[in-house]
């Protein structure tokens, strides 16, 4: 059952996410990939297979990277806004 449940959940998450990037871009099935409603059965999957304690840690470091992301593209958006801004002197 476990197995059946992979083979047709991760491909059709992957399927939808290509499709959301040729219609909206890259970074738009980024932000989709990281979203619950995609992690969320992904972590299921791994807490039914490897155990609560295990998805609990890997739930913990997805956590963290996603903050981290979202600090970086900040950072990044501040520095582009800075960069055009135009230069008086």
């Amino acid at each position: 059952m476990l197995l059946a449940l992979k083979l047709v959940l991760v491909p059709a998450f992957l399927a939808a996410l290509t499709a959301a990037a040729r219609v909206w871009g890259p970074s738009v099935a980024g932000w989709l990939a990281g979203l619950p409603v995609v992690a969320g059965p992904i972590m299921l999957l791994l807490a039914v297979e490897r155990g609560p304690a295990f998805a609990a840690v890997v739930s913990v470091v997805v956590q963290g990277l996603t903050r981290r992301m979202l600090a970086g593209q900040r950072r990044a958006q501040a520095v582009a806004r800075e960069l055009a801004q135009p230069q008086t002197k």
